[in-house]
């Protein structure tokens, strides 16, 4: 970052699009439960969003059986979601306990593509697509931790330095969502005032990857209208349900093979909104060991006991043993980065 030689990895985790008005793993099952328990009911009450809900689930039914669609299943499926979501830590380990129930996750990925692509339009990186001229309001995320690390990419660099550093950094990002995606796309166009064919020098550099996958690939060509937070038809929404994976779906070989290449080519490791749940950190480290120069993080709502297992973990395959080394913060992702802010500019 502020060192353009330094190669950095970024792990990201619901936390961190947080700042972004998006919901975090508590509050993406509440509302879950809650377009869960409208599939569920079978009363005569129409509105275009349930009316779309239940043409999308019509559009599972006939994918799973052409034949014989069971709608009913997936009613029956819907039933289970809603009366549970409060006592599953989150809508992914339900899914992951209901793994042989194929009912219970179509539908449960297909509430997820709904849901996060409703976050996305009511978050503060939303573009309306009515005015060519439209961009994220940057004073709503001026505060945020992404707005905070674009002012040291771009801190006494030209475009082409700001490309350079940019391209030594890596996310892998646990979210389905598109919010780095989207912010760079809009923050470099704007502030170095970029065309097309230098737009597409910031796709190219920028790397995100997402080990569960995401909604899908957003529209850089069409900067305005780039598909985030898009108001999908139904069968649109069944596709973008399709490119989700489960705890026990995992992540595909490349992937994988991806985020060990940048773990291992790294010197510093970002830990962003991230739980560290052991399925999720054995998915990132895979039993292998790393030796990052350093290691920080948020570690918000964990408590002692926690942090210390936390730090213990990854000292144990990340800094070679060593827990100086490490510092998980009890803050915000944007707390990190005023925490750190002197290290980050080196």
């Amino acid at each position: 970052m502020g060192n353009s030689n330094r190669k950095n990895v970024f792990i990201v985790g619901a936390g961190a699009s947080k700042e972004f008005g998006l919901p975090t793993g508590p509050e993406l099952t509440e509302i879950i439960r809650a377009i869960s328990s409208v599939a569920a009911r079978r009363d005569q009450i129409k509105t275009a969003s349930k009316e779309s809900l239940l043409y999308a689930i019509r559009r599972l039914a006939a994918e799973r059986d052409p034949d014989k669609p069971d709608i009913n299943g997936f009613y029956g499926a819907a039933r289970i979601i809603a009366n549970n979501m409060q006592l599953a830590p989150s809508i992914d380990n339900f899914l992951d306990t209901h793994r042989d129930n194929d009912y219970i996750v179509n539908l449960g990925k297909l509430l997820i593509a709904i849901t996060i692509h409703g976050a996305e339009r009511s978050s503060h990186l939303y573009v309306s697509g009515g005015n060519i001229y439209n961009t994220i309001n940057t004073n709503d995320i001026k505060d945020t931790w992404i707005a905070r690390l674009f002012g040291i990419l771009v801190s006494q660099r030209d475009f082409h330095e700001f490309i350079k550093a940019l391209d030594n950094i890596t996310f892998i990002s646990f979210n389905y969502d598109r919010c780095i995606e989207q912010f760079f796309l809009h923050a470099s166009k704007s502030y170095f005032h970029l065309d097309s064919s230098k737009l597409n020098c910031v796709r190219e550099a920028l790397n995100v990857i997402h080990p569960y996958g995401s909604l899908g690939q957003l529209e850089w060509n069409h900067p305005i209208d780039t598909g985030f937070g898009a108001d999908l038809h139904p069968a649109e929404l069944v596709a973008s349900s399709k490119k989700i994976k489960t705890f026990t779906e995992g992540a595909d070989s490349e992937i994988i093979s991806a985020i060990d290449e940048s773990l291992a080519g790294s010197d510093l490791a970002i830990f962003l909104g991230f739980s560290f749940l052991p399925l999720n950190m054995k998915l990132l480290l895979q039993d292998k060991k790393y030796s990052f120069d350093r290691v920080i993080g948020t570690g918000k709502g964990l408590s002692n006991e926690s942090r210390k297992i936390v730090t213990e973990e990854i000292a144990s395959q990340m800094t070679e043993g060593s827990k100086e080394r490490i510092s998980i913060i009890d803050g915000t992702c944007s707390d990190l980065f005023y925490e750190h802010y002197r290290y980050l500019m080196k």
